[in-house]
């Protein structure tokens, strides 16, 4: 199959393994990701993960990214927030805004991260973060 690229916009939460864990709840609850059967959907998201074809293809949504990392390295399953001169570099602005973000393919910014990993951006309202951009790449 190949593997998708994917995007969201969440709340901002200080904490982004908090905002990370609400947006996957949120996508589990929606059934939106790849799943090979709609009459066997699991019951949590943990389920997702006890079966076999799940391990190896994913789910090519947010559910493939597990947790935070501050490494600088992309390790799978991991979602980096950008540092202020990667921002700066990706998006023109140290600060972005939703307005500033509508015209950039963040498909192109994802040449630089492996598969079955995500970046996130702190997206500013009025000069202070209101919600996340989160994406990256994910499933086979």
């Amino acid at each position: 199959m190949g593997a998708s690229g994917w995007n969201y916009r969440t709340p901002y939460l200080p904490d982004l393994a908090a905002a990370l864990g609400a947006l996957r709840a949120s996508v589990f609850a929606s059934g939106d990701y790849l799943w090979s059967s709609d009459e066997d959907r699991p019951a949590t998201i943990e389920q997702i993960w006890a079966n076999e074809l799940a391990q190896t293809d994913g789910t090519h949504s947010i559910l493939d990214i597990d947790h935070v990392s501050a490494d600088e390295d992309d390790a799978m399953g991991a979602l980096r927030l950008l540092s202020a001169a990667e921002t700066t570099e990706m998006f023109g602005r140290a600060e972005p805004t939703a307005e500033s973000v509508k015209e950039i393919d963040l498909f192109d910014l994802l040449v630089e991260i492996p598969r079955w990993s995500g970046l996130a951006v702190a997206l500013h309202t009025d000069g202070k973060p209101s919600e996340y951009l989160i994406w990256g790449i994910s499933g086979d």
